[in-house]
């Protein structure tokens, strides 16, 4: 009954991927790949802090499992410019003001992605601002 109203109310989704899905969960295997992936991230956590801090911005506290870290930019620096001169040196940043409501924050910030955090380049960039 459930996959008859699947085919009458969603049309996009495949049985085999359905299927997939279905086995690495009941399975245990994303259970264990997300424990692992857990304890990764929390691993590079500090590290990331560290290294963003060494540069001489202010990293927020946030959740040592997370996969962002929010950074204050030093206060007059213009965010989306710093986002375009990063991007002509191959390196992705969100910039602050699209997290919030009304596209406007109190403090120049970016979120960053702690897998990159502690990238040499990343670095050398950030302490060029």
């Amino acid at each position: 009954a459930l996959c008859d109203l699947k085919m009458v109310t969603i049309v996009s989704t495949s049985d085999f991927v359905e299927r997939v899905v279905h086995q690495l969960i009941s399975s245990g295997q994303y259970r264990r790949h997300i424990s692992r992936l857990k304890s990764r991230l929390v691993d590079v956590y500090g590290l990331a802090v560290k290294a963003l801090e060494r540069t001489g911005v202010k990293v927020h506290p946030g959740d040592p499992s997370g996969y962002y870290l929010w950074t204050e930019l030093p206060k007059g620096t213009d965010e989306l410019e710093l986002v375009r001169q990063a991007a002509t040196q191959g390196i992705f940043l969100a910039p602050g003001s699209v997290f919030y409501p009304d596209r406007q924050g109190s403090y120049p910030a970016i979120r960053v992605n702690v897998a990159y955090a502690n990238d040499a380049r990343f670095i050398k960039f950030l302490r060029s601002i």
